[in-house]
């Protein structure tokens, strides 16, 4: 198989929002930060909730807390805001996580339930490789399969898929360089066609 540690996957449309939203948010307009955190929290929700936080919603809401107390101070645009907002996240995660190994254990977040519909039946994971891009997983075997990879690799898979990060910015949350994130994204994606070659019970 040829090498595809550079090639970008595929995303959505990052700038749903214009720019001048944000600035106008920044700046302290109450209505624009509500369309700014309508149209980026639900990503931040599933994120969260695909890495096993339990109250998800209440992570979200300090997030969000977190970034309004600094939001004077950012500058940027809205695909760097999804990237600030999603590191705060993803430190707010590794908080919860901390305290969780502290306590009973605690049921896991739900993956499948996470993610968005084109995500669930596999499409978009699976597209992003070329040589899978046929492949369709069951929902609830992809849900299975995530859960196995690596804890770097399902991080990188769940930042460019369920967030909807660029593999810059997904290496910026993540303190990586732009190299280990696509060679992380690469190995997941190998793997997950591994665990799937394996698995004949998985393809529909």
């Amino acid at each position: 198989m040829a090498e595809q540690a550079d090639i970008e996957p595929s995303r959505g449309d990052a700038g749903r929002l214009d720019d001048a939203c944000l600035a106008a948010a920044v700046l302290g307009d109450e209505a624009a930060w509500r369309r700014v955190y309508d149209d980026v929290a639900p990503a931040v929700l599933r994120y969260l909730q695909s890495r096993g936080v339990r109250d998800a919603e209440d992570v979200l809401g300090d997030t969000f807390l977190d970034a309004a107390r600094s939001l004077h101070a950012f500058e940027g645009d809205m695909e760097h805001f999804r990237s600030w907002i999603f590191t705060i996240a993803h430190h707010r995660m590794v908080d919860h996580h901390r305290r969780q190994a502290r306590q009973p254990s605690e049921p896991r977040g739900d993956i499948e339930a996470a993610m968005p519909p084109d995500l669930r039946d596999g499409k978009g994971i699976v597209g992003a490789a070329q040589d899978i891009a046929d492949e369709h997983f069951h929902r609830s075997q992809l849900h299975t399969l995530i859960r196995q990879l690596a804890p770097d690799q399902r991080d990188v898979l769940l930042l460019v898929y369920v967030a909807d990060l660029s593999l810059v910015d997904t290496a910026g949350v993540l303190g990586k360089s732009v190299g280990a994130v696509k060679a992380l994204h690469l190995r997941g994606l190998q793997s997950l066609r591994r665990r799937l070659a394996v698995s004949p019970a998985v393809v529909r």
